[in-house]
């Protein structure tokens, strides 16, 4: 004699596993990124340059942590990064990226500069918060590496 309340027990426990497997798959999506290559500098660019300034609230934001006075995007892509996934970007003929999402809003970057790595990151990425990478280079100016979510 089978009792009633463990069959009812055994279907309600078959549709809870079933929801949880598809809100598991539901939760899974990509991460759509803009990167922005920046050049910083205290000097003006000269008349041939086809450097653009970055956008003015970029520009401020960046000006109120690092000293130069002038931010110029030198290439921007917009790409997207499988779930749990990664993927490689070139984002100019000398620098490349390699972005992985890792569990909860963080990813993690790998920078190759002329084919060498040169630093990995591991930071929370989210629509309100950005990454920004940076390193020095030659003539007192510096490069960046700026990350959003959108």
């Amino acid at each position: 004699m089978k009792s009633p309340g463990f069959s009812k027990a055994f279907r309600l426990a078959g549709v809870c596993l079933g929801f949880f497997l598809v809100a598991g798959t539901v939760h899974a999506e990509d991460l759509n990124l803009k990167v922005q290559l920046i050049w910083g500098t205290n000097d003006r660019p000269g008349a041939d340059s086809k450097d653009k300034p970055v956008d003015p609230a970029l520009s401020k934001k960046l000006s109120s942590v690092f000293k130069w006075k002038y931010y110029y995007e030198v290439s921007s892509k917009e790409f997207k990064v499988p779930s749990r996934g990664s993927r490689k970007v070139t984002v100019s003929a000398k620098c490349e990226v390699v972005v992985k999402e890792l569990e909860g809003p963080q990813v993690e970057v790998q920078v190759f500069g002329e084919g060498k790595h040169v630093k990995t990151v591991t930071s929370k990425l989210t629509k309100e918060e950005t990454l920004t990478i940076a390193g020095d280079d030659k003539k007192e100016c510096a490069w960046f590496i700026y990350f959003q979510q959108f």
